[in-house]
């Protein structure tokens, strides 16, 4: 198996995810380590070779993510302890997994 280009780099993604999912440090320091998982997603959709139906999840996917990225942070101090406490974080960090795990179970994925 070639251990390089975009698979390696969900691979990678994969296990940094898992390790923010399960780290007990919190969260909030922590998420700037998403740049490689966006990363992933991002190269993977430019690469093209996708169809309308794969290119609508990633968008879906990608509008989901930047909404529970930005909401929680416009409203007051107990709006955000109120998100976190729901599981704004998890939910992002899951959606991130189902895309990432999308791109390693492609079987045609572009280098």
């Amino acid at each position: 198996m070639n251990r390089t280009g975009i698979p390696f780099a969900a691979e990678c993604a994969y296990i940094l995810l898992g390790m923010l999912l399960f780290s007990e440090r919190t969260w909030k320091h922590h998420a700037t380590t998403l740049v490689l998982p966006f990363a992933v997603l991002f190269a993977f959709v430019a690469a093209g070779g996708l169809s309308r139906r794969w290119r609508n999840g990633f968008l879906a996917l990608f509008s989901a993510v930047l909404l529970l990225e930005i909401v929680p942070s416009l409203g007051t101090p107990h709006f955000q302890n109120t998100c976190l406490a729901y599981g704004t974080h998890t939910a992002l960090f899951l959606l991130v997994i189902a895309g990432i795990a999308a791109v390693m179970g492609r079987r045609t994925v572009v280098t």
